[in-house]
């Protein structure tokens, strides 16, 4: 099936690493940057965009604010070596403070959720 099908039905998400991740929904598509970070081991990265992504959705998050949360997460695995490692009270903190920051809007989106990580 064509993505252009698929998305009538659900999210396609598309992950390109260092590059971050392109979403089609039955709303839009939107490109989300990713987050500086340096890389010392990709294991897992994927993994934790996913969890953050899904995360987010389940937690009332819009598809381009949860795909900016899944590459949170993906940016903070790939900072460490082997399995990721996260304070379990991280993802509460990312949604505790989705509000709006006065931060320039670089992905072209709410950046409030990840406001506190990246000032």
């Amino acid at each position: 099936m064509e993505v252009e099908e698929v998305r009538k039905f659900c999210c396609v998400v598309v992950t390109n690493g260092r590059r971050g991740c392109k979403v089609y929904w039955r709303d839009g598509d939107v490109e989300v940057g990713p987050f500086p970070t340096n890389q010392v081991d990709p294991t897992g990265a994927g993994d934790s965009f996913l969890g953050g992504f899904v995360a987010g959705l389940v937690n009332g998050l819009t598809v381009p604010d949860a795909a900016l949360l899944g590459n949170l997460f993906g940016s903070l695995t790939v900072g460490q070596i082997g399995l990721p490692k996260f304070d379990s009270k991280l993802l509460q903190v990312c949604l505790i403070f989705h509000c709006h920051c006065s931060l320039p809007d670089r992905f072209g989106l709410d950046c409030g959720i990840v406001c506190r990580f990246i000032q």
